[in-house]
C-alpha cells in the first residue's frame, strides 16, 4: 500500500496489466492454487494541491486519491491480483463487480473473501451471494448491533446469529458471527 502512494492513474493502469499476466502464468503453470481466500480493500491517499479531475475525492478533510483492491491472502501476506482507481462517480457495486469478474477471468474459486466494514452495504452483500461467494465483512457499529452484543457473554467464544440487514426500505439476510476481545 504504501507504494500505492506514489502511482499515478496511468502507472496503475500499467500495474493492472502486469499483474493481470503474471497471475495467468503463475496459474498456468500451476504454481498457485485455484482456490483461494482473498481480501479486498480500500485504500485513501491524501492529495496536495489544486483539486481536479474525477479521480480525485472530496473526503472530510482532504482531497484524496482513492484505489480499491483484491488481494490473493496466503501467509498473511497479501497479493494484488487487481488494483482500481475510484472517481467520484463509481459505486462499490460496479468496482466490486469488477474485481470480482477479474477472479472470474483467472478461474479462480474463492474460498472466503475478508472485507472491512467499509463495505458493509446491503448491495455488497447480495453481490456476494449473486456470486456465490463465502464472505466475512466487519459490520458497522450501530446501535442495533450494540444491542445484540449487549446480549452475548463476554467469554471471547464466537456466537451466530440470523440477521437481516435494513437500509431505505430495502432488507437482505445475513448470518452474524460475534464475539468479544
Amino acid at each position: 500500500m504504501y507504494h500505492l502512494a506514489k502511482l499515478t492513474l496511468e502507472d496503475a493502469a500499467q500495474l493492472e496489466h502486469c499483474i493481470e499476466n503474471i497471475i495467468i502464468d503463475l496459474i498456468r503453470k500451476r504454481r498457485i492454487p485455484r482456490r483461494l481466500s482473498l481480501a479486498v480493500d480500500s485504500t485513501d491517499y491524501s492529495f496536495y494541491g489544486r483539486y481536479h479531475g474525477p479521480y480525485v475525492i472530496h473526503t472530510k478533510d482532504e482531497y484524496v486519491y482513492r484505489y480499491i483492491m483484491i488481494s490473493v491472502i496466503a501467509r498473511k501476506v497479501a497479493i494484488p491480483i487487481l488494483i482500481l482507481p475510484v472517481s467520484q462517480m463509481d459505486d462499490i457495486d460496479n468496482l466490486l463487480e469488477r474485481l470480482l469478474e477479474a477472479v472470474r477471468k483467472f478461474k479462480i474459486k474463492v474460498v472466503a473473501l475478508y472485507m472491512d466494514r467499509g463495505f458493509y452495504a446491503i448491495i455488497v452483500v447480495r453481490i456476494l451471494k449473486k456470486y456465490g461467494i463465502r464472505f466475512v465483512m466487519g459490520a458497522s457499529k450501530t446501535c442495533g448491533m450494540k444491542k445484540i452484543l449487549e446480549g452475548i457473554p463476554r467469554d471471547g467464544k464466537f456466537y451466530t446469529t440470523s440477521y437481516v440487514m435494513k437500509s431505505l426500505g430495502e432488507e437482505e439476510e445475513a448470518t452474524l458471527f460475534m464475539r468479544w476481545g
